[in-house]
């Protein structure tokens, strides 16, 4: 057993709002111990690791852990009543492929390999999923050259199964993806709240910007799910930080579309049907779920791009390490995240 670190949670273990519940963990399901505050259990409330955060990349990582360190005792933390009722129990649950990020980032590299291990887990414990695929669609002509280029960087994330197809190719997949065209000599837009995104569309400066939208998901009316056969996502714009708004097919046979993913709630006020696209909401749109990203800035204000995983110095932060920024694709890239957790633990605190 190492030397005890006390956790300065407060008084009750209070931390953001919450009690923190402590959790045996074992090569079986994670085990409340008595009582809801941290230490109100004298059986077991010292442990040689603690992990803090009952979300998917929290569990994996005592999973690893308990994996490569049988004898440890691992205890985990979480301020919730139950376990994964955040980020992990409301993002999108896609697989991500790893194509959209860095090549050689943590991201890129982490998300392919977490992918991999993720299907492997599935097919392991008997759990259902839905490899229906990805359609990344270009629909004006300048977004074909980016395109090309998130292939090219596919490819060097090492993405399987990546194919540039054809509008014809795009039709068989999906039969009702496609756009409108009207065609004429010149343009006046008059677009009131949505004058931002008319004006990019057109390929001329965003700005002056509208506030933008928050992160709601929509959901297909269930008599229109059959529109959409796999997930369906724009080609992402390198100025904005996440991947705009997307179809994705659920397990349970739902359509989610979304999230908006973006900093402000809704634009002047308005409820979320008092909205330009009123006709399309009556038509083929329900009200759905929505989430809250982690997202980390760095000084200059900056989104932080890649997970951050780092410790500190002196007695207690030499013995802490922090996952600082796991956004989207965490999920996906959780056990192989909880791998490289798994080595950082090792080698710094010298297991």
């Amino acid at each position: 057993m190492l030397p005890a670190l006390g956790y300065p949670a407060g008084p009750c273990g209070r931390a953001g709002g919450g009690i923190l519940r402590a959790y045996w963990v074992t090569r079986g399901k994670p085990w409340l111990l008595g009582g809801d505050c941290l230490g109100r259990s004298a059986s077991a409330s010292s442990f040689d690791v603690v992990i803090v955060g009952g979300g998917i990349v929290g569990l994996a990582s005592a999973r690893a852990l308990i994996q490569r360190h049988p004898a440890l005792s691992i205890g985990l933390l979480e301020k919730e009543k139950d376990l994964a009722l955040h980020q992990t129990g409301h993002n999108s649950g896609v697989i991500h492929s790893g194509i959209y990020y860095t090549p050689a980032s943590l991201k890129a590299k982490l998300c392919v390999q977490g992918a991999a291990l993720i299907y492997e887990y599935c097919n392991k414990k008997g759990i259902a999923y839905k490899q229906c695929g990805k359609l990344i669609v270009a629909v004006e002509q300048e977004e074909i050259p980016r395109l090309q280029a998130l292939y090219e960087r596919g490819l060097q994330n090492g993405v399987q199964g990546l194919r540039l197809i054809q509008q014809e190719d795009i039709k068989k997949k999906e039969p009702f993806c496609r756009g409108e065209e009207v065609r004429c000599q010149n343009v006046v837009t008059c677009a009131g709240l949505y004058s931002d995104r008319i004006s990019e569309m057109s390929g001329c400066n965003p700005d002056p910007r509208i506030v933008p939208f928050r992160g709601d998901y929509l959901l297909l009316k269930p008599e229109k799910c059959y529109l959409v056969k796999g997930n369906i996502y724009p080609v992402p714009d390198s100025r904005f930080p996440f991947l705009g708004v997307h179809f994705t097919p659920r397990m349970d046979g739902s359509v989610w579309l979304g999230p908006n993913a973006v900093l402000a709630f809704k634009r002047e006020g308005y409820k979320p049907f008092d909205f330009s696209a009123r006709d399309a909401m009556d038509t083929i749109i329900n009200r759905g779920p929505a989430g809250v990203r982690a997202q980390a800035l760095d000084r200059d204000g900056n989104l932080v791009e890649d997970f951050i995983f780092d410790g500190g110095i002196g007695d207690i932060g030499s013995r802490i390490l922090h996952v600082r920024n796991a956004p989207s694709p965490a999920a996906t890239s959780s056990l192989a995240i909880s791998g490289m957790i798994a080595d950082e633990v090792q080698e710094r605190f010298e297991l």
